[in-house]
Parts: C-alpha cells; structure tokens; sequence
C-alpha cells in the first residue's frame, strides 16, 4: 500500500504488521481508605501509529527518503498521513525511526531499505489542516478539510479547485475498479454459469458507457489545475494515466458489445487481460491523487 507522510513517499510492507494503530484512554487511580481504588476517565490518549515499510531503488531513491525521514524526526515537524487511495489520517509527528539496508548495488549504494518508524498524534493548534487559501484577501476562508474525507466546496481559489479535481478523481477511479472487479466475477462466472456470465456483461454495458465521459471530464479538470507549479508533475502523470484508462475502457465496451454465447470465452478472456492492465495504470493515477491530497492538506500548492 501507497502512503505519504508529508511529501515523504514510501510503500507499506504487506505483512501482516504492516501497519499498527494504537488508541487508549487515560484513567487517574483514586486512593480509598480501606477500599480498592477507584478510576477516573480523564482522557483519551494521542493516538499511534506504528509503520513497517519499503523504500526501493524502482520508484524512489532510498537514501534520499531515509535522509528526508531523518530530517522530518529532526525538525520534529508536524506533518499530514495521506493513504495511496486518498485517505487523509490527520496529522502526527514522528517520534522513533530505525533502519535497515536490504539490498546495496556493487559501489554500496542502498537499492532497498526497510524501516520502521513510530507516529504519534499531534494535537496542537495545527491538529486539522487550515481553510484552503481564499482569493481577494476578505478573511472568509472556505470550511476546513476534515480528517475522514475532502468535502466538494464552492468557491474558485486554486485549493478549492484542486480539490473538487481530486474528489471527482477519486470518484471516477473508485468506478473503473469496481468495473475491473466485476470482470473478474464474470471470468469467474463464465467457468461455471456462462448464461450469469452473459447476463453480468449485459448489465456492465452501461456502467462501461457512462464512465468513459467522466473519465475526459475530471481530466480536463485536473488540465486546468496544471498552472500550480507544486502539482504540475503529478496532474501531467494522473491525466496521462486517465487517458491510458480510457483507452482501455473503450476497448472493454467494444468488447461488452459484441459478446454473445458464441465467443464468451474469447471475450472474458479479452477482458480480463484489459480489466488487469487498467487496474496497473489505475494504481499510479491514484499515486498521483495521493501526491496531490498531501499537498492540499499540507497548504503547499
């Protein structure tokens, strides 16, 4: 799994204590005479998080980002958690960090560094991000981003835009994968009931077709945002990826199209093999809107 602490990039290590998230609550023992004590709640502990993860030579350059998380623990800096799929987390301060080198080329340059580092919740005045900037200076900011998800607001200040772009791109791209998903159920379903495979490719159609023009419009959203020098790269990325995305979608309706009892076999297996390179592309356009999430929380458009 994809995350950013801040603009720091790493992957999560998919075992099973990958990520661990600690909650407590906080209660003050009362002293009896003659009686056992008696507890007090006096408050919910700072939440925790503790992470196991990768960086690698093929999508970062380790030593790089192991410097960038040594600066972040220096600077004792507070910094935004954003999830691959877009999901802000609040934000923490990083308070124990360990390394370790995995894998060095010939000169011993780290190709592979596994960490483990420790997150704790900042509950400071910086706890929520602030309002997104507002034009012409009246004072009036837009509502705060809260920490479970982006709210659509109105307004045209380059925040706010950028916003409603990420919100409506991960929108679209949450249906391109329960598109992707549902292939998979007809691939499954053609090896055992091909007359509810034919009846499931029936239905996808529309969902097919009414996606595909979502897909040219969030990117032309995403287009006019290209200005932000801070996102420019990552809207470049997520745009390129849409349009890969909506190239293989068109290829998925022409082949929802034509299917029939006759060649269902040779149209699944077409299928999938689309729906597999769509769910590739769709990772790295959601890299993109994760980069992107980062920096709107962080107010470093």
């Amino acid at each position: 799994m994809f995350a950013l602490l801040g603009d720091v990039e790493f992957d999560l290590i998919t075992y099973f204590d990958g990520l661990e998230t600690q909650f407590a609550a906080d209660y003050a023992e009362q002293a009896l005479i003659g009686r056992k004590p008696r507890l007090q709640f006096t408050g919910d502990k700072l939440d925790q998080v503790q992470i196991a993860l990768v960086f690698h030579n093929q999508y970062c350059e380790p030593e790089l980002e192991m410097i960038r998380l040594l600066d972040v623990l220096q600077s004792h800096a507070v910094l935004p958690l954003v999830f691959g799929n877009g999901d802000y987390k609040g934000r923490f301060v990083l308070t124990d960090l360990k390394t370790t080198g995995k894998q060095t080329d010939t000169y011993g340059t780290l190709l592979a560094v596994e960490a483990n580092m420790t997150l704790k919740e900042f509950t400071g005045e910086a706890v929520l991000p602030l309002p997104p900037a507002v034009e012409g200076g009246t004072g009036s900011g837009t509502p705060p981003v809260q920490a479970s998800s982006f709210t659509a607001t109105a307004g045209n200040s380059p925040a706010t835009r950028m916003t409603n772009s990420i919100l409506n791109g991960r929108s679209v791209m949450r249906g391109v994968s329960s598109i992707t998903s549902t292939i998979r159920v007809i691939r499954s379903l053609s090896l055992r009931d091909p007359l509810a495979a034919l009846t499931r490719i029936m239905s996808l159609r529309k969902n097919v077709t009414d996606i595909l023009p979502m897909l040219g419009t969030v990117k032309d959203q995403l287009l006019k945002n290209q200005s932000i020098a801070s996102v420019a790269s990552d809207i470049q990325k997520a745009t390129n990826g849409m349009s890969i995305t909506q190239s293989g979608m068109a290829s998925v309706a022409s082949g929802l199209s034509g299917a029939n009892a006759g060649n269902l076999t040779s149209t699944v297996n077409a299928l999938s093999k689309a729906a597999d390179s769509i769910d590739g592309t769709g990772k790295n356009v959601l890299t993109s809107l994760s980069r992107m999430t980062a920096r709107v929380v962080a107010r470093m458009l």
